[in-house]
């Protein structure tokens, strides 16, 4: 008997160029990979840079703003402008009438001072000689407002005023050891004045 034969398969030999075209579509995938992360990459570095430039103009506008506030408190406090609690406050030297000492005030930027606390009371009557405030009874008798407008809510008359005695309708506030020292004055006659801004 005889043996079968058993058929040999021949190796397969490639070509160089299927051998490398072979090898090269391995890298393809890792291609595609590389170069998505150096697009995320890029991305991320365009948004970093955006960010970082957005937050430096933040800081340049802050910064801009922060040296303006202290140009206007050194122009303020060379102007004799006082500040108590969050305003600003500037006591006349020249004496005028309430309308005329109103001018003066809001051509500063300002008004005549608005006492809304105890604590701003205090402070007022730091202030020497009788000086005009930013009340009056104009529009209604007996009917006390402040130049915003509103109602007084808290008051610090001296005791038997206002008493509109010679057409007072306008309040000042005067040097005095009592807290309550406000008084009702004739608008035409002639004060210093206390500005708040």
């Amino acid at each position: 008997m005889e043996e079968p034969q058993v058929r040999r398969r021949r190796p397969i030999h490639r070509t160089k160029e299927e051998h490398t075209g072979t090898r090269s579509r391995k890298w393809i995938p890792l291609i595609f990979i590389g170069f998505g992360l150096f697009c995320v990459i890029q991305a991320l570095n365009l948004y970093l840079r955006i960010l970082m430039e957005t937050k430096n103009q933040q800081i340049l506008q802050e910064r801009d703003a922060l040296k303006q506030k202290l140009q206007d408190i050194e122009y303020l406090t060379t102007e004799g402008w006082q500040y108590f609690e969050g305003s600003w406050y500037l006591g006349s030297y020249t004496e005028r009438s309430w309308s005329e000492s109103r001018k003066f005030c809001q051509e500063k930027g300002a008004d005549l001072i608005i006492i809304n606390s105890v604590q701003e009371q205090e402070f007022a009557r730091m202030f020497h000689w009788n000086r005009w405030i930013g009340l009056s009874d104009l529009e209604h008798e007996g009917v006390w407002r402040w130049v915003d407008g509103s109602l007084v809510n808290t008051s610090f008359w001296h005791p038997g005023e206002p008493n509109n005695q010679g057409s007072e309708h306008c309040g000042t506030v005067y040097f005095d050891v009592r807290r309550d020292n406000w008084n009702d004055y004739s608008c035409t006659k002639k004060c210093y004045c206390i500005c708040e801004k």
